[in-house]
């Protein structure tokens, strides 16, 4: 297997949660290392319960870290353009 994918998470409500677990549980090689929301104690929590140390409400923050490799975005679908 090749060098471990780095991923971010736009949004942690139930669908960047369950992104989040899915990546996390099945998804060989690739591991979520940053969440954010523009609702801080979403992106705490979350970051709480998968053992994230990155985390915050500062989206253009985590997209912008090197360490993020790959951006998943599970924010609102209105809000999907404002990322790219």
């Amino acid at each position: 297997m090749g060098a471990e994918i780095k991923v971010g998470i736009v949004g942690c409500g139930a669908i960047g949660r369950d992104h989040c677990r899915r990546i996390m549980d099945t998804v060989p090689g690739a591991r979520v290392v940053a969440v954010s929301d523009y609702v801080k104690e979403a992106a705490d929590e979350t970051a709480k319960a998968y053992d994230i140390r990155s985390y915050g409400n500062d989206c253009d923050a985590m997209i912008a870290d090197k360490e993020v490799e790959a951006v998943l975005i599970a924010s609102i679908d209105a809000t999907h353009h404002d990322y790219v």
